[in-house]
């Protein structure tokens, strides 16, 4: 366990964090959305690696229920801010689509700040995140005032993928 927790370790370069979990070889980029930065350049030497907090920043603002659900595994669940339970990625996708088809159909998601995450196993890992929307619309059509809220993620290293398979939302000042 102490040599995966040292092999565990951010990245602080151009402004930007990398989470790289590298007894795994798979990469988990935090910050790339909040930095603007190019998620090939956010994970360095691991082109292409799928990445948690980015994929789901590109999957909102694409408006795209689907990609959303596919960062779940299987058994995940999402509590969303109202403190309603959705489960599995098929829920999950069907409720972001639904919500992308209406109010939240212009809403820009953006992280602010650094995540924090604390590697529990080499497979499991504690993320949480800041994160700021705009762009959303009250039932009557009127603009809703940009708010923060803080995600808590448990992530699990799914045949060979990380996967979230829990997130809580909550919306904070």
């Amino acid at each position: 366990m102490r040599v995966a927790m040292m092999r565990f370790k951010f990245l602080l370069t151009s402004g930007m964090a990398a989470l790289l979990l590298s007894a795994l070889g798979t990469a988990i980029d935090l910050s790339a959305a909040a930095s603007g930065a190019d998620t090939k350049e956010a994970v360095g030497s691991q082109e292409g690696a799928p990445t948690l907090v980015t994929e789901f920043i590109n999957a909102w603002n694409a408006h795209d229920g689907s990609a959303l659900g596919r960062i779940f595994t299987p058994d995940g669940d999402f509590i969303g801010i109202s403190g309603i339970q959705w489960r599995g990625p098929a829920e999950i996708a069907k409720v972001h689509s639904e919500q992308f088809a209406g109010r939240y159909d212009e809403s820009i998601f953006t992280v602010d700040g650094m995540p924090s995450v604390a590697l529990i196993k080499p497979d499991v890992a504690l993320i949480h995140w800041r994160w700021t929307i705009s762009g959303v619309r009250n039932p009557d059509g009127t603009p809703v005032a940009p708010y923060r809220g803080i995600f808590t993620w448990v992530a699990i290293n799914h045949d060979g993928t990380w996967l979230v398979r829990a997130a809580q939302n909550n919306v904070s000042k």
